[in-house]
Formats: C-alpha cells, sequence, structure tokens
C-alpha cells in the first residue's frame, strides 16, 4: 500500500471533532478523488496525511513506513493548494527548479526534468517568464509542475482548480490524467466539485461528517450508495426525494404507490431516484401537473411537477417533447433507479 491509515482521529482546539474513525488505504498508482460538502473533513484529512497536523489518535503509514510523526519534509509527498505558490522574482524554469532543491543529481538531469515536465503543461514556452507575465491557468499548472518534478509517492491536491474558469479547469483536468497517466505516483485530489470527481477519479472517497462513508468507483457509488448523502453527492443533488412506506412489493407515498420489485419489510423508508430516471409514461403510477419546462446545463429539458399532495417532483425529457405549463402528465421510474433508505426512528 501507498497510503494506510488507521483509527484516526482529529479534534480541533474549540472541540469541533472534525475527523473519527478514519480507516482507509490507497494502492500504488490510484487517484484518488475525495469528495464532500464543506465541513465534511476533507481538508483536515489532507493535512493529516500531509502532516500539517498530527492526529489526536491513530497512525499514518506511506508506503509501509509510520509517518505520524515525521515532519511534513521527510514524507514522501508533494501538495498544492488553491492559491500560487511561486516566487515572483524567479523564472518560470527556476521556480519549478526549486522542486529539484536537496536532490542528488548534476545540473544535466534537473535541466532535463524541468524541460520535460514543463512541456507536458504545455508551458514549455514560457521558461523565460515570470509569473506576473501568466493566466492563473498556467500559474497553477507551474505549480504542478514545480510539485510532480519530484516524482512523489503520493501527489496531495487540495482544490486546485476552485480559482479557475471553465476552459482553464477542463484544459489542467486533461493535462493531469496525460500526467497520471506517465508517473507512478499516486494521486490524491481534494474536491467538492462532482464533474472533477467524475472526470479524474479511479476511486471515490465520500466524506460526511468527518468520516468515509463509502468508497467506490462513480458508477459504484451511483448503483449502490450506502446513504442518502452519498446518493445525493454522486448526483449532484439532482435527485427527488420522498417519504414513504413499504409493505411487501408495494410503496406508498401521499402523491402516489408503485410496485417494487423486491420484498421490503412493512417499515418507514426515505425513496430516492434521480432526475435522469424518470420518464413520461402515459400508464405510469405518478401523475402530476407541469409547473415549468427549462433547458437544463445537460440540453434536455427539466420538468418541475407538482403531485396531488402538493410534493415536488423533477425529471428530464428530450427537447422534442411538447408540452406546456399547467398540462397533466403520467410518469414512472426506472426500477434500477430506485434508491431505498432505512428512515431514522424519532
Amino acid at each position: 500500500m501507498i497510503l494506510e491509515l488507521k483509527n484516526i482521529k482529529f479534534t480541533y482546539p474549540d472541540g469541533i471533532e472534525a475527523l473519527h474513525d478514519i480507516n482507509a488505504s490507497i494502492e500504488k498508482k490510484s487517484f484518488v478523488v475525495v469528495l464532500g460538502e464543506s465541513g465534511s473533513g476533507k481538508t483536515t484529512l489532507f493535512k493529516v496525511i500531509s502532516g500539517i497536523y498530527n492526529p489526536d489518535e491513530g497512525n499514518v503509514f506511506i508506503k509501509d513506513q509510520d509517518v505520524t510523526n515525521i515532519q511534513t519534509g521527510s514524507r514522501d509527498l508533494t501538495m498544492i493548494f488553491q492559491n500560487f505558490v511561486l516566487y515572483p522574482h524567479l523564472t518560470i524554469y527556476h521556480n519549478v527548479m526549486v522542486g529539484l532543491n536537496g536532490f542528488e543529481m548534476d545540473d544535466e538531469e534537473k535541466d532535463r526534468r524541468v524541460k520535460n515536465i514543463l512541456s507536458a503543461f504545455g508551458l514549455r514556452n514560457y521558461l523565460n517568464f515570470k509569473p506576473r507575465h501568466l493566466s492563473d491557468g498556467q500559474k497553477q499548472r507551474v505549480c504542478m509542475c514545480k510539485a510532480l518534478i519530484r516524482e512523489p509517492s503520493l501527489f496531495l491536491m487540495d482544490e486546485p482548480l476552485s480559482n479557475l474558469d471553465l476552459p482553464q479547469r477542463s484544459k489542467i483536468k486533461r493535462e493531469l490524467k496525460d500526467i497520471f497517466d506517465s508517473y507512478d505516483s499516486t494521486f490524491i485530489y481534494i474536491t467538492h466539485d462532482l464533474k472533477d470527481a467524475e472526470s479524474l477519479g479511479t476511486t471515490i472517497w465520500v466524506m460526511d461528517n468527518g468520516t468515509i462513508v463509502q468508497q467506490g468507483t462513480i458508477r459504484e457509488l451511483r448503483e449502490s450508495p450506502k446513504t442518502l448523502k452519498v446518493f445525493s453527492l454522486v448526483t449532484g443533488n439532482n435527485i427527488n426525494i420522498y417519504q414513504v412506506r413499504c409493505d411487501g412489493k408495494k410503496l406508498i407515498h401521499a402523491g402516489f404507490a408503485m410496485d417494487l420489485e423486491e420484498n421490503r419489510s412493512k417499515s418507514a423508508y426515505t425513496l430516492a431516484f434521480a432526475y435522469k430516471d424518470a420518464f413520461i409514461d402515459p400508464n405510469g403510477p405518478i401523475e402530476g401537473e407541469i409547473l415549468s419546462a427549462k433547458i437544463a446545463d445537460n440540453g434536455q429539458i427539466l420538468l418541475n411537477v407538482k403531485l396531488k399532495d402538493e410534493s415536488l417532483f423533477s425529471c428530464y425529457v428530450d427537447e422534442e417533447e411538447e408540452i406546456k405549463n399547467g398540462d397533466l402528465l403520467r410518469f414512472n421510474v426506472k426500477r434500477t433507479g430506485i434508491k431505498l433508505f432505512q428512515a431514522k426512528s424519532k
């Protein structure tokens, strides 16, 4: 294992428990995306792994070595943050060269490494530029070059693209994937952005309330979420949520009822399904009045519907559907898209 976390706990001086029961491991050559909302503990976890914070309990292992009490500079890792950390008086070439300080290699090898990694990030023509001459996206790419030139076992990134516009983010993500394929380093990428997780991660860690609640590929998390929070995060919050009762194969809500494929114990549940898994069906079990129809980011039409009990329902339909406000339509849900979570007792 490149990284192993055992029984990690961390509490801030004000008494807020930021991490608890963290147990996880990462194999060599993985791209792990830590996904979570603000306050979920992901940045605190980043700082514990990197050695900026020491855990109150538990141990951090890098390549089977216990580094819990070893300073950041002595761990086999490098990291970058949201903000650009570059020397304004140095050229891009020499900013990246700083990353090799302390390495025993001849000047020719250092020169080769610097030029190769700058070329990989599309910066070969900016060797003699100062940081002030670069765009924010270029500055962040220089920071990545500076960190990766050490060829560390772990490369940690905390929301590195959050300050960039969409075209810059997209370009750097493509470059990061190419760099990941070219290096032996394992990448850990902290984000709240689902699109980053979808496009980059070979494995996703979903964090909530200070712990890792589920691990897996984005597909695994969507198909078999352990909690409603996980399902919400990995679908971009584009889900319908209802409190329902189940009895055998019958699911009952105040605004509709539907049949299930498997028996369920007689109990209260939280029902959730993604907008994309609902569809118009003249014989469907869900009936409602169209409140609005607007073009969504994915190019489809997003329908907002009012059910007979006044609850709301949303789904995507193709653009060619002729729908207007006030129409009364029926809908269905793909059975594979239905997620049921045991309702918490009061």
